[in-house]
């Protein structure tokens, strides 16, 4: 896990060696172990490393080929690279080293742009050509690792992270109002390619890049979701897949560790790791157990089974007001909720612990269908599928088991399934478009001239069925904001996340599956759980309620309400442009009183305004 940049000239020039040292400098905690930087002609590379696999000197990067043709720089790890390594030397390549950036280089070398579809792990890297003159850059299937770039007729400048292009000064640091817009009046946070800062855009997950000499660029999607729909259910299959997933991703050179909720993923994962290493080495399982939100008797049950060590994390409320501001400076952007602070300073126990890999579980619940919305896009799959008697035997199971009114569920079905049908017209779409657009314009907490900045949204989603919203939930949100938040909390602390969950022939197993066997009742996750039989705790297993890694965010913004008042307050806060300054201060003012819950607004409001003062102080 580490950060990477490069600077390719289009014009003839050698790239600017200074901007890519700044570049360079601007992500090291992203890589602490050792740096590299490598130019040719109009390229530059750098590169902060983070050690993993083959810590020795012989795994450095910038990597160049056996012949000096090629040289790549890349972030993430090919969890499959022994199997790839043996068959390349089966096709006559030779390795120097034992790591995975060799084998990615020579994999490229053999079987050019093909060379992804073979590659399990997680991935952005960059290979140059120096006999044309081309550059190749690739992302992984999902975009756990991020990939960015700045494109002009002169250059393109390409960073691991959106702060190191703006600290080239390559970049003017101008914000794209239109992002600043979508997150204050809709909420949205890593939704599409574009990102808080003019022209920078990520490079889409499952895509690579070609860039010629003269600045022509191809961007090409090598990979995507299936879409073919099967009934039947192998638990037995997909429980293997992911023990193998497990497997692969406890390959480390340092000591591996993981995070534990007492949720159904975090404990698959740490049982399934168990698995795999036996008794006699002692897992590491670092938990947050909110007193607000007992989960004990779930986690306990989990260390029990697996004989891991059990680190709990230690916080004071008022401690976190410092971890917030730390967090921030290195998000890239602001975060949806307070509750981000909480893998922050797991990332930090870790570190602290000694333990540079992390496992954990994110992708599960918008594979498997984990979050509590998906009961409503469930019913409407039953419902557009005829299967009425089975939709209302599962309309009175929730409705019996959380007191709720069968027919008031129905009504609810019917309705949002009505919805969706007239979403098909672009007069319907048009009218809800203009209607959200006037309670923009309405909006007591944000500058209202801001709304006219905003995208046209594409189609609603919210009345979809439950394989067009676990399609959307992996894809646009919120697993893309999930993994940046992820990415950066742990390089933030120079740890590296992986996520068996997100394996891609795990993913395309579940995915192939008719989501309309997904849920069962009163149960999310339920082929989840079948696999799990016999693997996890049967009082994990068979939990119906989910908290994953809970916290009391109304609570954190009243006990930090003198010191969210002295931002808001501040010069800099009114004259930002973004916000209406006295109505948020009237706003926190009744919050802290506990008259009123604004927690939500004045999170938004307080986030983006410590976001924007961070990265002025660091320009």
């Amino acid at each position: 896990m580490c950060g990477l940049a490069m600077i390719m000239e289009f014009d003839g020039k050698a790239p600017d060696v200074a901007a890519l040292e700044r570049m360079s400098e601007a992500m090291v905690h992203r890589g602490p172990d050792d740096r590299g930087r490598f130019t040719y002609k109009a390229f530059g590379l750098a590169f902060r490393r983070l050690a993993i696999i083959d810590i020795s000197d012989a795994g450095r990067q910038p990597m160049h080929s056996g012949s000096g043709r090629f040289s790549i720089v890349f972030n993430g790890e090919i969890f499959n690279y022994i199997e790839l390594r043996a068959e390349l030397e089966k096709r006559g390549h030779t390795f120097t080293t034992n790591s995975d950036t060799e084998v990615l280089l020579d994999a490229y070398i053999e079987w050019k742009e093909n060379c992804l579809s073979k590659l399990n792990g997680m991935w952005a890297f960059i290979i140059i050509d120096k006999h044309t003159g081309e550059c190749f850059c690739a992302r992984d299937r999902f975009g756990i690792k991020p990939l960015y770039y700045y494109l002009t007729r002169q250059r393109i400048v390409v960073a691991s992270e959106t702060g190191a292009i703006r600290a080239s000064a390559l970049h003017s640091g101008a914000l794209d109002t239109a992002t600043v817009s979508a997150y204050l009046f809709r909420n949205e946070l890593d939704t599409t390619n574009d990102t808080f800062y003019s022209e920078i855009k990520s490079l889409a997950p499952g895509t690579y890049m070609k860039i010629a000499a003269n600045g022509e660029t191809q961007h090409v999607r090598y990979w995507s979701l299936p879409t073919e729909r099967s009934c039947n259910v192998d638990a037995a299959s997909i429980r293997d897949i992911f023990l193998d997933s497990v497997r692969l991703r406890l390959r480390s050179d340092v000591p591996v560790g993981v995070f534990l909720s007492g949720g159904l993923d975090s404990t698959s994962i740490i049982c399934a790791a168990a698995r795999e290493v036996g008794s006699g080495e002692s897992l590491r399982a670092y938990s947050y157990m909110s007193e607000r939100f007992d989960e004990r008797q779930y986690i306990e049950a989990t260390i029990r089974q697996t004989g891991a060590t059990l680190i709990p994390l230690q916080v004071s409320d008022t401690d976190l007001w410092t971890q917030l501001l730390s967090m921030i400076r290195y998000q890239d952007a602001p975060v949806h909720t307070p509750s981000a602070l909480i893998g922050y300073c797991l990332s930090r126990l870790a570190k602290d612990d000694g333990v540079k890999v992390i496992l954990n579980g994110q992708g599960a619940d918008e594979t498997f269908a984990g979050y509590n919305s998906y009961f409503r896009n469930y019913w409407q799959t039953l419902f557009a599928s005829a299967k009425f008697s089975r939709m209302i035997s599962e309309l009175r199971q929730y409705g019996a088991y959380y007191d709720l009114d069968v027919l008031g569920l129905f009504k609810q079905v019917i309705t949002k399934f009505a919805k969706a049908q007239l979403n098909r017209a672009r007069f319907y779409r048009l009218r809800a478009s203009s209607h959200h657009q006037r309670l923009y314009e309405k909006n007591a907490f944000f500058n209202r001239e801001l709304a006219s900045c905003l995208r046209v949204p594409e189609a609603s989603y919210r009345h979809i069925d439950l394989d067009r919203a676990l399609e959307r939930a992996i894809q646009s949100e919120p697993l893309p904001l999930y993994l940046r938040i992820e990415d950066r909390n742990s390089m933030a602390n120079s740890i590296e996340v992986r996520v068996p969950f997100l394996d891609h022939r795990l993913v395309t197993a579940i995915m192939s599956i008719w989501s309309g066997i997904k849920i069962d009742g009163v149960l999310a996750k339920a082929i989840q759980r079948r696999a799990m039989a016999g693997v996890i705790p049967e009082v994990v297993r068979t939990r119906v309620d989910k908290m994953g890694f809970p916290t009391p965010d109304a609570l954190w913004i009243r006990q930090w309400g003198s010191k969210i008042e002295e931002i808001f307050a501040s010069r800099s806060f009114r004259e930002r442009g973004f916000f209406q300054s006295e109505n948020l201060l009237k706003a926190l003012r009744l919050h802290v009183q506990g008259k009123a819950d604004h927690h939500w607004e004045i999170f938004k409001a307080l986030q983006l305004e410590l976001w924007l003062c961070s990265i002025k102080h660091s320009s």
